[in-house]
């Protein structure tokens, strides 16, 4: 069997691999890399047993525009032909003989085609296997591209780097992106997150079905929405019980679960204070997924009280139903901390924690992010917001049971360094005595 061609959708660059490699432990397909990832290409080669493992790993992948079995390649068409004529010919009946159709597209990463270029392309094959072929462009039993790889923002007459004859296996699920975009969501907030990394997020977290997911910092439900579509049960909170309840009785979170006919697999929604958890030390869940605020849009917040006001308040009777208690800023470094801890405890053992983390590009550091000793950190993807800040999505593993006091703390203290995120997008204005207090 011919070695495997993974052509990604040149985007989220850092989260491609993780992703891949997310996917096809979830699936079960024993995937090798056979070589380094690059920024500058979208293709990475990998080797599977079979066309089967192709399309479960494909039936799930976001970022994957196909997977495909390399027929030939050279630095120029000539090198290609020959590079083909060396592909084994009863391998290439099986596709290429009476009674199969094909079709044959011409693509390139980093130019595009006249059709009288790609017309002329084609014919290079004329005298190959192909002629024993039959050309079907509405209905072919298995489709061949013909690849160019030249680069991003060179100029129109480079030569390419490679070129490409691949059969199609299978394509990837832009579809999903399409189904799930935000344009035609019903409720929508500040901080939902897009359609195509929360499809990520939920490979990410395993989501399939049978698994039951947590989202302490729902919003609008976006990670919910993705995890649910995989087959997963979810449940989340948020203590913005604005939020939950939406605009409408047609227009809140729950709205969004029945606009994708996913609401059987909505467990609850309910108002909580994640920094007062409410839940027993019980490992239930598969996976917790999270992207908490950090004060950019919106703000986090934590019931408590301003230690300024050392007024003596006692709530009547009569209001304490509907009560809504005072609020306080609730820190990036408390939120990350309290988080990681809670999936020590919360996660079953094999199960997820996966969480956006934003930070200072420019002082950012891996101990930044809170560890614990039951947690194993399996991925961290970088997505750049501007030339100050960004956010990572981590992923981490649960390999270990927690033992009561032996695993209540963390193994990294509780950082502060990016708790002026917001800070760092919206400055204090500077007085003319100098920079404003924070």
């Amino acid at each position: 069997m011919a070695p495997y061609l993974c052509y990604f959708f040149h985007a989220h660059l850092d989260f491609r691999l993780p992703e891949l490699e997310s996917v096809a432990l979830l699936t079960g397909s024993p995937l090798k890399i056979l070589q380094p990832i690059s920024n500058s290409s979208p293709f990475l080669m990998i080797d599977l047993p079979s066309d089967d493992y192709v399309k479960l790993i494909a039936s799930r992948a976001i970022l994957v525009k196909g997977i495909f079995e390399v027929w030939g390649r050279g630095t120029n068409y000539e090198e290609l032909l020959d590079s083909f004529r060396q592909y084994p010919v009863s391998d290439a009946e099986k596709f290429l003989c009476p009674g199969k159709t094909f079709k044959m597209k011409v693509k390139a990463f980093g130019k595009s085609f006249p059709i009288p270029e790609q017309k002329a392309i084609i014919n290079k094959f004329t005298n190959t296997p192909f002629t024993k072929g039959k050309v079907s462009l509405k209905n072919p039993t298995t489709k061949f591209w013909v690849v160019e790889e030249v680069g991003e923002y060179l100029p129109i007459n480079t030569l390419p780097k490679q070129i490409l004859l691949l059969r199609e296996i299978a394509k990837g699920q832009k579809k999903l992106v399409d189904r799930y975009t935000l344009k035609k969501r019903k409720y929508l907030g500040t901080t939902s997150m897009d359609a195509q990394l929360s499809l990520v997020l939920a490979n990410q977290a395993h989501a399939q079905s049978g698994s039951f997911i947590y989202d302490p910092f729902v919003g609008t439900g976006s990670l919910l929405i993705t995890c649910s579509h995989f087959g997963a049960i979810t449940i989340g909170s948020d203590i913005n019980p604005q939020c939950l309840r939406g605009k409408t009785e047609n227009c809140n979170v729950k709205a969004n679960f029945l606009q994708y006919q996913i609401s059987s697999r909505l467990l609850d929604l309910f108002v909580h204070d994640h920094s007062i958890s409410l839940w027993r030390p019980i490992p239930i869940f598969d996976a917790i997924v999270s992207d908490p605020p950090y004060g950019i849009r919106e703000g986090a917040r934590k019931i408590g009280r301003n230690p300024a006001d050392t007024r003596q308040r006692e709530i009547p009777e009569e209001l304490r139903e509907t009560h809504v208690p005072t609020s306080v800023e609730y820190s990036q470094g408390e939120i990350f901390s309290e988080l990681v801890l809670f999936a020590a405890k919360m996660l079953k053992v094999g199960g997820r924690l996966v969480f956006w983390f934003p930070a200072i590009t420019a002082t950012y550091k891996d101990s930044d992010i809170p560890r614990h000793e039951c947690l194993d950190m399996v991925a961290n993807s970088v997505q750049i917001l501007n030339n100050r800040i960004c956010r990572r999505l981590v992923t981490m593993t649960k390999v270990l049971a927690f033992e009561g006091e032996k695993h209540q703390k963390l193994q990294s203290g509780v950082t502060t360094a990016h708790d002026n995120i917001r800070l760092i997008r919206h400055p204090l204005p500077q007085s003319p005595s100098g920079p404003a207090g924070i």
